[in-house]
């Protein structure tokens, strides 16, 4: 028997955990659901494991909604949950309308070495240019601890330039 976890990504976010057992199928409980707020909000377009966020020895969880807050102008947001409770622990928005802020989300382990885990969320249109930013976040306190802007020289190469033009 193997323990396995699933999502169900709609304008529903749902997680389950459940026993898959070959010869009778697969059983899930549904352990939380998260409703998005708003139809076009987007809730759950990104998820993932943040690990160990809230320091509770639990394994918490993140999820993107790029097409929040207020809806209409998809500024996006992203939502630190626990996993042991399911309570809100961050709320995070994106700077500017339309960056798509949370369409992806990761953890990114104890980056800051204080012994919780950190987690990273994606707006795939924000930065100089709309090229994107990668935002890293301390999971002890939710601040800032880096932001990685893409370069801009690595987008105007196109496949039918050759070298020496």
């Amino acid at each position: 028997m193997r323990i396995r976890a699933g999502v169900l990504v709609t304008f529903v976010c749902a997680f389950f955990l459940g026993f898959q057992n070959p010869a009778v199928g697969q059983l899930l409980n549904l352990l939380y659901q998260k409703d998005g707020d708003s139809s076009g909000v987007q809730l759950g377009i990104s998820v993932a494991g943040a690990g160990d966020v809230d320091g509770d020895g639990k394994g918490d969880f993140i999820i993107g909604a790029w097409g929040s807050p207020p809806p209409g102008t998809r500024g996006g947001a992203a939502y630190v949950y626990s996993g042991a409770t399911g309570g809100l622990l961050y709320q995070k928005g994106g700077d500017g309308s339309g960056y798509q802020f949370g369409s992806s989300v990761a953890s990114a382990g104890d980056v800051n070495g204080d012994g919780r885990s950190d987690f990273i969320i994606g707006d795939n249109l924000g930065g100089f240019g709309n090229f994107g930013t990668a935002n890293v976040y301390s999971g002890a306190d939710g601040g800032l601890l880096y932001q990685k802007l893409a370069q801009m020289e690595t987008f105007w190469a196109t496949p039918w330039e050759e070298p020496g033009m």
